[in-house]
């Protein structure tokens, strides 16, 4: 599927590796006008430097309430209005319950469900006033489904909670035409997975009824889906994008 995203503001949080960038690479070359909000400087103005067209690299930490609506009040005055919010600022823990102190706990939630919770709550405010019928897309994950299999209950619970404040968002900003929807990747290949070793990542695999980790380009897809304008009567739904691995046994 062809997507044209020309003359449009999109916005991805955690927009300088990963994902976040694999997401910011198709927008890109689909035409859009890009700001990519995260907390690393250096990788930020790199990617910023290797994508096409017009990028707008925003340094923000996404838990920090007022730096946050900064951020989408700078983007607004250079572009007008924001079409487009990707929720994909998050990090990961593998502490088990036991372990799991509760400066780990607090920092997990913060980042991945209170910074999702602030930036939609800004980009929306702006999409209100304009009267923008804006998509808004949060990155949960198999483990809010699930309660995941090699993370912390840290990790699971918030995005649990994040696909909650997609279901609660989308119902408030129906009447504003603005849909909100969830992506709920499975296990996939990235650094992050690499990190786990050999043994554990072959033990993924064997929980995935397709035979093979996920990639970038799975989601990626879904996530330009969710924005373009067919997808303009989807809203309140969480995207299982997984192999079949929620479905196994």
């Amino acid at each position: 599927m062809q997507f044209d995203f020309n003359n449009m503001t999109v916005v991805i949080t955690g927009g300088a590796q990963g994902l976040g960038y694999e997401v910011a690479k198709s927008f890109s070359l689909a035409g859009a006008r890009l700001a990519l909000i995260d907390v690393h400087r250096e990788k930020l103005y790199r990617v910023t430097e290797s994508l096409e067209g017009e990028v707008i690299p925003l340094v923000c930490d996404v838990t920090d309430y007022n730096a946050v609506h900064e951020a989408i009040n700078k983007i607004e005055n250079k572009t007008h209005t924001i079409h487009v919010l990707v929720n994909n600022a998050g990090i990961v823990s593998t502490e088990n319950l036991i372990n799991t102190s509760p400066e780990q706990w607090k920092r997990i939630l913060e980042v991945n469900l209170s910074g999702a919770f602030y930036c939609l709550q800004a980009t929306a405010k702006i999409m209100i006033h304009h009267k923008t019928k804006g998509k808004i897309i949060n990155i949960s994950s198999l483990a809010g489904r699930n309660g995941g299999l090699m993370v912390s209950p840290a990790y699971s619970a918030s995005k649990a909670g994040l696909i909650g404040l997609t279901k609660a968002a989308a119902r408030q900003l129906a009447p504003d035409h603005i849909t909100v929807n969830a992506v709920a990747p499975g296990s996939l290949e990235s650094e992050m997975l690499s990190s786990f070793g050999d043994d554990k990542v072959e033990a993924l695999k064997k929980t995935i009824p397709l035979g093979r980790l996920g990639k970038f380009l799975d989601v990626k897809d879904i996530v330009l889906f969710l924005a373009s304008p067919e997808a303009e009567f989807i809203t309140g739904v969480c995207i299982d994008v997984n192999g079949g691995q929620y479905i196994a046994p």
